[in-house]
């Protein structure tokens, strides 16, 4: 599997694009939750840069569920299917789910490594 390592930058330009997509939709949105663990940290920049609030309570017609990588889609295939507007950084086509937005599209054999998941390689 080929790693593709993110840096700081290019996230922090990937979130801001997505706000923008966002915002373009007209989605009627309210609030924003975060799929854990990498979806946390979209979520609160995209709560920041579209002032949402964030929420824990999942309402289906209000509620903006965010991911940093839909990869094979089984996350979000059996609870967050029916009336949520999913958007997504890192999407791969051959996932069993198509976020309503997203970003970047990857291969399906690229991992991709955000900022904060950096072990093996040290980004300067």
């Amino acid at each position: 599997m080929d790693k593709v390592y993110v840096t700081w930058e290019e996230f922090d330009s990937s979130v801001k694009l997505l706000a923008e997509r966002i915002k373009q939709s007209k989605v009627n949105v309210r609030n924003i939750c975060g799929i854990p663990r990498g979806g946390s940290i979209v979520e609160i920049c995209l709560s920041h840069l579209l002032s949402l609030p964030v929420t824990e309570f999942l309402d289906r017609e209000n509620t903006l569920i965010v991911d940093d990588v839909i990869d094979t889609g089984r996350t979000l295939e059996n609870d967050y299917h029916d009336g949520y507007v999913i958007a997504s950084l890192y999407w791969c086509k051959e996932s069993s789910f198509k976020p309503y937005i997203y970003v970047n599209q990857k291969l399906k054999n690229q991992w991709i490594v955000l900022p904060w998941e950096y072990k093996d390689k040290v980004i300067q």
